[in-house]
């Protein structure tokens, strides 16, 4: 097949790990052709660009900054997304046809982008809903419900799954909850569909867990715990550090936050005012094995 994968996550080499390279990696293993549409936001100064590059294709789009960024350019960034995928398909893919193009939420602005492959190409789409927008929002506070805003974004999500051919969920509870709330999507074209990750076979020896807590200073002593990934609105950060807060007196306990985000200042500064002695705060880990050696020196 001919598979076109669209998404909001920049992807920069299949090779890298992560939740949707590993899975296009499958593909091109299994013989497939496998196209990506990527984005790379202005901060990083790149122009629009189409390349081969690990036996893949990758076409990056250039737009406004959507990540870690305010929520006027976020907001009016998302909105564009649409558009200038579209725009850069037309002119770099026009020649190629698909037999399958997969998407992932977020964001829920492709449906313009998948009804134009489907007509064009006559594929089959393929929604890897990851979270389910806009009502993430209203539950967090950041959307008013009946709003423009909000009236605008949920027309796009209706959008989005009638284009949709298939949906992969999370979770049975997240199937559950999109066919009680969207009665016109057909129950057999929804299934579980979670993260799915490639384990690494790791050939080198078993590293001595006190040997390595003691290179990364961490107490020996101690049952560690290691919060890694995204820093920002939507992972109820303020729960996080309420339970740090709370779990202050219990000497054996020891916490680790690694990640990067929109809430970071906001954690960082919790950290400084605090200053915890059961407690550390590590800035977007640029070594992807690093969070691997943390989990080896934490665990029994």
């Amino acid at each position: 097949m001919n598979v076109l994968f669209v998404t909001l996550v920049g992807i920069n080499s299949i090779e890298d790990r992560g939740i949707y390279q590993d899975l296009l990696r499958q593909f091109r293993n299994k013989g497939h052709d496998v196209t990506i549409v990527t984005p790379v936001e202005r901060r990083k100064g790149i122009a629009a660009n189409y390349r081969q590059k690990d036996g893949v294709s990758i076409l990056q789009v250039k737009t406004l900054n959507v990540t870690k960024t305010n929520l006027i350019e976020k907001g009016v960034g998302t909105v564009l997304l649409e558009y200038q995928f579209l725009s850069a398909i037309k002119k770099y893919l026009s020649t190629k046809k698909f037999d399958l193009v997969l998407y992932s939420t977020p964001p829920i602005t492709f449906s313009r982008v998948i009804q134009f492959i489907k007509k064009r190409d006559n594929a089959k789409s393929y929604l890897l809903l990851k979270d389910i927008f806009p009502q993430n929002a209203v539950d967090l506070g950041m959307m008013k419900r009946d709003c423009i805003l909000h009236r605008f974004f949920q027309r796009k999500e209706k959008q989005l799954y009638k284009v949709s051919d298939y949906i992969g969920c999370m979770s049975p509870a997240n199937v559950q909850y999109l066919l009680q709330h969207n009665p016109k999507i057909y129950s057999k074209n929804v299934e579980v569909n979670p993260n799915s990750i490639e384990l690494a076979e790791d050939s080198k020896a078993e590293p001595d867990k006190m040997q390595l807590r003691r290179e990364l200073g961490l107490p020996e002593n101690k049952t560690i715990f290691i919060y890694g990934g995204n820093l920002g609105k939507p992972q109820g950060l303020d729960f996080l550090l309420e339970m740090m807060e709370a779990c202050t007196p219990i000497e054996e306990a020891y916490f680790i936050v690694a990640g990067s985000g929109t809430e970071y200042a906001k954690i960082k500064r919790w950290f400084d005012q605090k200053m915890p002695s059961n407690a550390q705060l590590i800035k977007a880990l640029q070594n992807p094995n690093t969070i691997g050696w943390y989990v080896h020196a934490m665990s029994d």
